[in-house]
């Protein structure tokens, strides 16, 4: 999945725009959905988050 969003990624780095990555082995229940973002509630699971500020 991460290898579909380089290109994305790739373009909020150049342009120094502030994103979340989070990274769980717990998919957990879809919530909200829409073309550009999805929302999953989780329960009982941990999650790796890692944030990228953007800042050089």
């Amino acid at each position: 999945m991460l290898k579909k969003l380089k290109p994305a990624i790739a373009l909020l780095d150049k342009y120094q725009k502030p994103y979340d990555v989070v990274y769980t082995n717990f998919v957990g229940t879809i919530v909200y959905e829409d073309d550009w973002q999805i929302a999953v509630r989780v329960e009982n699971g941990k999650m790796a988050y890692a944030q990228k500020t953007g800042k050089p």
